[in-house]
Parts: structure tokens; C-alpha cells; sequence
């Protein structure tokens, strides 16, 4: 008639996984505790502003190298253009999403 077996192994997987959810959840020995302070509103917006200023940057490079990538027809130049637009992006992420915003 109806195969059961199957849905009541899954149904069994979802109680297991939901008890063990409420049980961990419940538990005051399990904590997720960060070795970090919270940043003070000065710290936010300068992380804030200099990842959207490295998100603007990365944008104009590439939009920049694309159009000499459309006009030159040269491969080297298109190869140095596609060299500069991942190397600029892998920087500008690097420099932005530092762990202090003040060194970024």
C-alpha cells in the first residue's frame, strides 16, 4: 500500500535534531562568548564608510578597465587590464575588512 518506512525515518531525524535543538538551547554550560569588545559608533561608521569607499573603488576600476579592455584590441593590454582589475579588487578588500577600522 504506502511506503511508510521512509517518512518515518525522516520524521524521526527531524524530532531527533529539534529535542537536541531545545536541550543545547536550554543548556547554560554552552555559551558563544567573543574575545572581541563591540565597536564603539565611531569604529561602525569608519568600517562603514571604508568598505563602501573600497566597494566604489572597485567598481570604477572595472568599469575603467572594461572600457580600455572595449577599445584596445591589444591582448596584452586586455590581459594587463583584467591582471590590474583582480589585483586592485583583492586589495582594496583586504585594506577594508581589516579587524580595527582604524587600520583600514
Amino acid at each position: 500500500m504506502f511506503k511508510t518506512t521512509g517518512n518515518l525515518t525522516l520524521l524521526y531525524q527531524v524530532l531527533f535534531i529539534l529535542v537536541n535543538l531545545i536541550f543545547f538551547s536550554s543548556c547554560s554550560l554552552v555559551r558563544v562568548e567573543s574575545a572581541q569588545t563591540p565597536l564603539s559608533v565611531s569604529d561602525l561608521n569608519t568600517r562603514l564608510l571604508t568598505q563602501q569607499y573600497a566597494k566604489d573603488a572597485i567598481a570604477e576600476i572595472e568599469k575603467t578597465a572594461d572600457t580600455i579592455i572595449a577599445t584596445n584590441p591589444s591582448l596584452d593590454v586586455q590581459k594587463k587590464m583584467l591582471e590590474w582589475k583582480i589585483y586592485s579588487a583583492q586589495r582594496f578588500k583586504s585594506f577594508a575588512f581589516q579587524t580595527s577600522p582604524k587600520l583600514a
